[in-house]
């Protein structure tokens, strides 16, 4: 933590001092109080920073740019829920005519769009990064092009093992997104249509694989953004995900949106539902209450208040 610590004071120090013309620097807090009632289970209630992030960003020539990126969250472990700080993205990027050459900690490509497409991160992760379909970042390369004005194809080779863990084998995860249309539904109108896929062999009792395929589509225009996704992934379980995501814009600043998800595997089924209203305070700020209704493992219904700030 105090090594991670120091080299973001050091980064910071740089930035300002040597790249202050060029460089950007940003940050995101997502935030939140919550309620929640489950079946047989006393009632909970709390406030949490459910995301925070400190972003650095500087295009060095018009060929070569840089990100850097720290994530502040939880561990997962059930014994261990600290705040910690992961480093979540570190990468070069080198843009040659029509391709776009990535090294280094990266986002993945598998459901890049489709979180756009649903458009409310700070609300709740995307379907396939809720059920960990695949993780959000993962260390490698990657190679994007343009096929024309709308045809988009994005294909990366990485570890495997995500932003939070390192290499643990020999193997790694070949991953692959092509979409055709506007991949910014959150910010422009229009539409996309698309298919992800990955392959990933793991060794456990024996070599076996990872395989993910997916289709997605989107639209949007001044009054209405609309999305849906079905994911397959094929492993030891096999899990089959859909995603159907709706927002209806009452003004600039408001908004109703709701969104369903159904989760199934070869023994289990989970409903996941979300209702709610979004209203972005002039400025940098955006309020959203909502109501969560979540079939499985138990019954249960959660309020939220979700608050995203950026500077």
């Amino acid at each position: 933590m105090k090594i991670l610590q120091n080299l973001l004071l050091a980064l910071l120090f740089f930035a300002a001092t040597t790249f202050a013309d060029q460089a950007k620097l940003s940050s995101t807090v997502y935030f939140h109080y919550s309620a929640q009632w489950t079946k047989d289970t006393p009632p909970a209630n709390r406030f949490e920073i459910s995301r925070a992030y400190l972003t650095y960003s500087n295009k060095i020539s018009p060929a070569l740019s840089f990100k850097w990126q720290a994530d502040v969250g939880r561990l997962s472990d059930s014994l261990d829920s600290r705040l910690t700080v992961y480093l979540k993205n570190a990468l070069l990027r080198w843009q040659h005519r029509r391709f776009v050459f990535t090294l280094g900690l990266q986002g993945m490509n598998l459901f890049r769009v489709q979180e756009k497409n649903w458009g409310y991160r700070f609300i709740e992760k995307s379907a396939m990064d809720r059920k960990k379909f695949s993780s959000s970042a993962d260390l490698g390369i990657g190679l994007q092009s343009r096929l024309g004005q709308k045809l988009l194809f994005d294909f990366q080779i990485t570890n495997g093992s995500g932003y939070k863990k390192p290499e643990s084998d020999r193997y790694k995860k070949y991953a692959f997104l092509l979409v055709y249309g506007t991949s910014r539904l959150d910010k422009k109108a229009g539409f996309n249509l698309g298919v992800i896929g990955s392959y990933e062999p793991y060794r456990q009792s024996g070599l076996h694989s990872r395989k993910l395929m997916g289709l997605f589509g989107g639209f949007a225009n001044r009054l209405l953004r609309l999305g849906l996704e079905l994911n397959r992934m094929n492993a030891q379980i096999n899990q089959t995900l859909f995603s159907l995501y709706s927002a209806l814009n009452l003004s600039s600043g408001t908004a109703l949106w709701a969104r369903f998800d159904y989760y199934q595997t070869d023994q289990t089924q989970e409903r996941y539902a979300l209702v709610g209203f979004l209203y972005r305070v002039p400025g940098h700020l955006q309020v959203a209450p909502n109501v969560r209704f979540l079939s499985a493992p138990k019954q249960s219904i959660r309020f939220a208040l979700n608050f995203q700030y950026t500077f």
